[in-house]
C-alpha cells in the first residue's frame, strides 16, 4: 500500500471503500485506516439526527 492511499472503512457496517464503491468484506486492518460512513449508513444516521433536532432542519418554519 502506498503512503498516499488510506483504507477507508464504514464505522457502522464495516464496508470497505474502493474505487468501485463500498463493498462488504471481512476486513481486518493490518495497515492504518480511516473510518467514515458509507452512503447508506450516512443517510440512516442523518435521518436519526433530524428526528432528534427537527427544528434545526426547518428552513421555512
Amino acid at each position: 500500500m502506498a503512503t498516499s492511499e488510506i483504507t477507508v472503512v464504514c464505522s457502522v457496517c464495516g464496508r470497505l471503500k474502493t474505487t468501485h464503491g463500498w463493498i462488504k468484506i471481512n476486513y481486518s486492518p493490518t495497515e492504518p485506516c480511516s473510518h467514515s460512513y458509507c452512503p447508506e449508513c450516512f443517510r440512516r444516521a442523518m435521518t436519526e439526527v433530524m428526528h432528534w433536532h427537527p427544528s434545526q432542519h426547518r428552513h421555512n418554519a
